[in-house]
Order: structure tokens, then C-alpha cells, then sequence
């Protein structure tokens, strides 16, 4: 029995449009990888697992690799990998709120991982039930002399800060 998926494949053959009939495989070969991604995002999310912590290791990349690719892909200081490292663990690990991250950064990710941005973006690790801080209470001298201690100045942010933690909007 055929269907129009085969009439088609039959008519693009015979009208010698090969590249038309392997872009369509290609296409749906493309999309299955997505979506077997998308499943592997989803198992990791459910386990409270990070998502793209899991994502990396099933494609047998070493975090050095990918924070490599950022740093190229961005164009950023080579000698600063260290930082954009820090960067990429604690977005890994969901520490980073990734609304404020860059979408350059996202763009260079999905590259490195093969992924799509909006897989990446969409899951996040679960974050873990905490028991609500418990405060001592504090002396108005001790709590005087704790903000005199504070420094006024914040300090300098360099492009890969700016890139990991925009300002919201």
C-alpha cells in the first residue's frame, strides 16, 4: 500500500530532485534527535537531576569542552575560562536564573550540545525543599557595626558577568 509520503518520495526521484528527497529524511532524522533530546531532558528533570548536566554527559563531553566552545563562540578571553567554568557549573547545576542569562549564551550552548535553545532553556534542575532561615536575633550595635563593614562600591563587571547575570527588566 502507498501512501503520499511514498508518491512523493517517487515523484521527487523521478523528477531528479535528490536533494529535496534527502533534506526531507534529513529533516525528520533532525527532528527525532530533537525530540529523543527533549525525552532525555525530561527524565533528567523528573529525576531532579539537571537537565543539562545530563545532556553533556550522554554526549560524552567533559565540561572543559563545552566551557572551551563558550569561550570561543563568544569570544572571550581565553585566560578567563576559569571564570566562564564557574559560570557554566552553577548554570548547570541551576543555580543561575536563566531568564538573566544572555541569549548569545544560550545560542553558543545549543551549538556546543547540539540542542535546541529552547530545550535548554525550558528545563531547569528541581530545585530542593529548604526549611524556611531561622534568624537570631541581633543587637542594634552589632547590626550598626555590620553595615558600617559593608563596602559601598560593588565591584567591576566584565563581559562574561554581564553575560551569565543581566539586569532584569
Amino acid at each position: 500500500m502507498q501512501d503520499a509520503w511514498d508518491v512523493e518520495d517517487k515523484r521527487l526521484l523521478e523528477a531528479g530532485e535528490h536533494k529535496l528527497l534527502l533534506a526531507g529524511y534529513f529533516h525528520a532524522v533532525r527532528e527525532r534527535c530533537f525530540l529523543e533530546q527533549a525525552v532525555e531532558l525530561f527524565e533528567a528533570w523528573q529525576a531532579g537531576e539537571s537537565p543539562l548536566l545530563r545532556l553533556r554527559t550522554a554526549q560524552g563531553l567533559k565540561r572543559e569542552a563545552v566551557v572551551s566552545a563558550l569561550v570561543q563562540t563568544l569570544g572571550l578571553d581565553p585566560k578567563k575560562d576559569e571564570k566562564v567554568k564557574r559560570y557554566y557549573h552553577e548554570l548547570e547545576s541551576g543555580l543561575l536564573e536563566p531568564e538573566r542569562v544572555d541569549g548569545r549564551v544560550w545560542d553558543a550552548l545549543a551549538k556546543a550540545l547540539s540542542a535546541r535553545v529552547s530545550d535548554l532553556v525550558a528545563w531547569r534542575p528541581a530545585q530542593p525543599e529548604l526549611p524556611a532561615p531561622a534568624f537570631a536575633r541581633a543587637s542594634q550595635p552589632m547590626m550598626a557595626a555590620s553595615r558600617a563593614s559593608e563596602s559601598p562600591e560593588e565591584p567591576t563587571k566584565d563581559e562574561i558577568d554581564r553575560l551569565f547575570h543581566m539586569e532584569r527588566r
